[in-house]
């Protein structure tokens, strides 16, 4: 019969063995657990180990360079609407100030095409009843004696003959034959004529009390006849002795030309 202590170690013995049985399974799952915590989870978690440490890093810098870029394309985005909000605004005030200044120089515009035209118009009237009559002179005729008459008796019916008789030592006298040759240009179907009061057969009381005269002949008749004429106007000048011979019919109510301070 085996003694007490033999069953013993024969009970010490299967505790051993059963341990040196489960050792290996306990290794192999302690084994598996560790292997299971280094394996790197790749649906976007967290990695382990060394190289899983690196890529996290590596992944975690490439993240902040796209937040980087992405700020400063906003940025750039921003900037740019700045600029061109700016350059718009610049242009509209541009387009603002030249609208303003051509609106400015078309009424000026409109201004001196509305005087052209009429101006034009004038002209085109002036011409109109110039054609009408038989001849033009233009000029400032000199007279004597002898050639007075024939002045007077050969021209057309339709023309104004208007003779200025002056005494050359007189200041009024100058001042009206330098109306006259005015006159004689802007009126062309007028003959303006000039003649000296001593190359005349009037008297010498005439001459003394007289002159400047103007003598107005048409169809060989005398219609017209101002003695000391610088007292009958209210200045010597061209306009005023041309509006003096209208009212009293002695001319035509038309100019051949317009007068040159009209531009």
């Amino acid at each position: 019969m085996a003694s007490l202590e033999d069953r013993f170690v024969k009970e010490q013995q299967r505790e051993v063995d059963s341990d040196e049985e489960t050792e290996p399974e306990l290794f192999a799952e302690a084994d598996a657990a560790a292997a299971e915590r280094l394996r790197p989870v790749r649906d976007g978690g967290c990695m382990t180990g060394p190289k899983g440490v690196l890529k996290d890093h590596q992944r975690a810098k490439q993240r902040e360079a796209e937040e980087r870029r992405k700020r400063i394309d906003r940025l750039e985005e921003v900037a740019k609407s700045q600029v061109v909000n700016f350059v718009k605004a610049e242009e509209e005030k541009a387009a603002a100030a030249a609208a303003e200044e051509d609106e400015e120089l078309s009424a000026e515009d409109k201004a001196f095409m509305a005087k052209y035209r009429e101006q034009r118009l004038r002209e085109i009237a002036r011409q109109a009843e110039v054609a009408k009559y038989d001849k033009s002179f233009g000029h400032l005729i000199h007279l004597v004696n002898r050639t007075f008459t024939a002045n007077i008796d050969k021209e057309p019916a339709s023309v104004f003959v208007v003779i200025h008789i002056y005494d050359s030592f007189q200041a009024e006298c100058n001042v009206i034959n330098q109306c006259f040759a005015k006159l004689a240009a802007q009126y062309p179907m007028v003959k303006f004529c000039k003649i000296l009061g001593l190359a005349t057969d009037l008297s010498e009381n005439f001459l003394a009390k007289g002159l400047p005269a103007i003598l107005v002949y048409r169809k060989g008749d005398l219609v017209g006849n101002f003695p000391a004429v610088d007292k009958q106007l209210s200045s010597i000048d061209a306009d005023c002795i041309a509006d003096f011979l209208k009212k009293n019919s002695c001319i035509p109510d038309v100019e051949a030309q317009p007068d040159d301070d009209e531009f």
